[in-house]
């Protein structure tokens, strides 16, 4: 998975908001702005999850998956290092 900003509530996760999402047959790519991070999921995640473009995609450190809307995510997390680290 390539290095993602990292964001603290009572956890620290690692996150980006969606802007695009592709769909290539089998798998979607979920990407941030200008594609600088992306990760790629199965239809029935998208479909689970209900991501959207605007939302934020949520990787946590079990490797779980997740997604938030917009407006929760930011009631929820302040970002607290957006240099790029390893995960």
């Amino acid at each position: 998975m390539k290095n993602l900003p990292s964001y603290q509530s009572r956890i620290e996760i690692k996150a980006f908001k969606i802007c695009e999402i592709i769909y290539n047959g089998e798998n979607l790519y979920l990407y941030s702005e200008n594609r600088k991070y992306s990760v790629d999921i199965s239809y029935n995640y998208l479909m689970k999850q209900e991501a959207k473009i605007g939302g934020y995609c949520i990787i946590h450190s079990d490797g779980n998956i997740t997604y938030e809307n917009a407006e929760d995510f930011d009631k929820k997390y302040i970002l607290i290092d957006d240099e790029i680290i390893n995960i």
